[in-house]
């Protein structure tokens, strides 16, 4: 809960992004889950003296006083919860939140708290799911998709995977496919709906389905053979870039 004094707030943050900002500053961009995506600045993060500095780097996630001032807000202070220090000495960890980071910076709005307290959950969980697992490199890669399924999801591009987007019958075992425009599943009678489809198995439907309304502790125990992670990766990549083109 948003705790505001006067002219400071506290509130928990990760942080997405930093860059130097004039001579001993830093400024960080970071994500809240009362007040979304905002721009902190904070003061003599250059120095070697600062005690700040160590704790605003990328992917930290700390609770923080946060200070209003007339032109931008400023880092008061910030107590560190966890830096995810096993993602900060793997590479393919790295590789896969850095990307994570990146989906929220890119498609969030500065100040934009609808569905802000989802998207900052959404976005801790995967980052503590990377840091206490170790997978392969491709398990990395199927996470992130259904990361990113989620987050779709959360901003208003949730697909329909219990329903045919064409004519409203329940989807049934057999020949379905997934249509981009649509944003859904289309049943066998309604396949004439352009090209930006693809057919779709029944044990890709029941892992997005599940993928969902599950967390990935939860997700991570779905018996899924090759083929069908590739499936899965494949439509969620398309179904983002339709989304973001």
């Amino acid at each position: 809960m948003l705790n505001v004094m006067e002219e400071t707030y506290i509130t928990k943050i990760i942080v997405l992004n930093r860059w130097i900002h004039r001579e001993h500053d830093s400024k960080i961009l970071a994500f809240s889950p009362e007040l979304g995506k905002i721009d902190l600045v904070v003061r003599g993060a250059q120095k070697n003296t600062s005690k700040l500095s160590a704790h605003i780097e990328p992917m930290n996630l700390g609770k923080v006083m946060i200070v209003r001032g007339r032109n931008c807000d400023y880092l008061g202070g910030i107590d560190n919860e966890r830096n995810f220090r096993n993602i900060k000495t793997d590479f393919d960890k790295i590789r896969f939140s850095s990307q994570a980071l990146k989906t929220v910076e890119k498609y969030t709005f500065r100040s934009d708290t609808n569905d802000s307290y989802e998207i900052f959950s959404l976005l801790a969980e995967f980052l503590n799911f990377l840091n206490d697992f170790n997978k392969s490199i491709n398990d990395y890669l199927l996470f992130y998709a259904f990361f990113k399924l989620k987050f779709l999801a959360i901003i208003g591009f949730l697909p329909e995977m219990y329903k045919c987007t064409k004519c409203g019958r329940k989807i049934i075992p057999g020949m379905n496919y997934f249509s981009f425009a649509s944003g859904g599943v289309v049943c066998i009678n309604c396949d004439n709906v352009g090209s930006k489809k693809l057919t779709i198995s029944d044990s890709c439907v029941k892992v997005i389905r599940f993928s969902l309304y599950n967390d990935f502790v939860d997700i991570q125990k779905l018996n899924m053979a090759e083929e069908q992670k590739k499936e899965l990766i494949r439509i969620v990549q398309l179904l983002y870039q339709y989304n973001f083109k």
